[in-house]
């Protein structure tokens, strides 16, 4: 008695777990399979999902999802323009339209046409300006509400561009001498930002240097400095000044000194003859 007992409790043991559901009775496509919005831009997203297999009148949800960027998904807000039950809903980074699935003639291809919105925010700040970020894992899910079998999904990439980047500027000033006070030409002039950026030019005729700032050649905002250097001066940085991208930075003034000249001792300019003489 007491093996059968056992022997039954191991059998329930073992008994065979059931299977993973099947993938709901449905066929999804989406339309457009990418979109770009930059700040503060709405697009709209189609989705036609097929009913396959679905009774009729079953109670439905279809999920997009904004998701595989390197920003945020709450930059952008999805919303129910049309098709769903709840149209007129809205929320960051996803929303779930629920509609009731239908069959007609040839049974079990009935198509619900969902319309969704994604606007971008008006301010992004997780996106450097002139960059973009893409969320190449956004998808629509659909499956019955409540699940009965797993969700049959399909993806669209979504790309957000950053801020739009600001106008090119200019950093200026003059190389002089500090003894003179006149120009320096020619002077080797370098020029640094708060992330290692560096940049050489050369002063003109009249000392004067200019660095365009944007574009090609980025300058952060915060401090920069400015050094110069040429044969026959010190090696000279001055102190940093605050540099906002979009906004000249001009009417800078580096003074470098002229490099002190050694000049022989008055006993080692001494001619033998004369160290002679003075020996007798």
């Amino acid at each position: 008695m007491a093996l059968a007992t056992v022997a039954s409790l191991v059998g329930i043991g073992l008994a065979a777990q059931p299977a993973l559901a099947a993938s709901a009775g449905v066929t999804v496509s989406v339309s457009p399979s990418s979109v770009t919005l930059s700040p503060g831009q709405s697009a709209t997203v189609n989705v036609a999902v097929t009913n396959t297999g679905e009774d009729d009148g079953t109670p439905m949800a279809a999920t997009l999802a904004v998701s595989g960027g390197s920003a945020s998904a709450s930059d952008i807000t999805v919303g129910l323009a049309s098709g769903c039950d709840n149209t007129g809903q809205s929320q960051a980074g996803q929303a779930t339209c629920m509609f009731t699935s239908h069959t007609s003639p040839p049974p079990g291809q009935d198509t619900a046409n969902l319309v969704f919105t994604l606007k971008a925010a008006q301010s992004i700040s997780d996106v450097v300006p002139g960059g973009k970020a893409t969320f190449s894992s956004s998808s629509v899910s659909v499956v019955e509400s409540p699940a009965i079998n797993s969700p049959v999904s399909k993806g669209f990439s979504l790309t957000l561009n950053g801020p739009a980047p600001p106008p090119p500027s200019t950093i200026s000033g003059v190389v002089d001498d500090i003894t003179t006070g006149q120009p320096v030409a020619n002077a080797l002039v370098n020029l640094q930002d708060s992330a290692s950026h560096t940049y050489l030019g050369h002063s003109n005729s009249s000392g004067k240097f200019s660095f365009t700032a944007g574009g090609s050649t980025p300058v952060v905002a915060g401090p920069v400095v400015i050094g110069a250097s040429k044969k026959g001066y010190q090696d000279f940085t001055g102190a940093p000044k605050t540099f906002t991208p979009g906004q000249d930075l001009t009417g800078w003034r580096v003074l470098i000194k002229p490099a002190v000249v050694a000049t022989p001792s008055a006993s080692a300019s001494a001619t033998p003859s004369a160290s002679a003489s003075s020996a007798e």
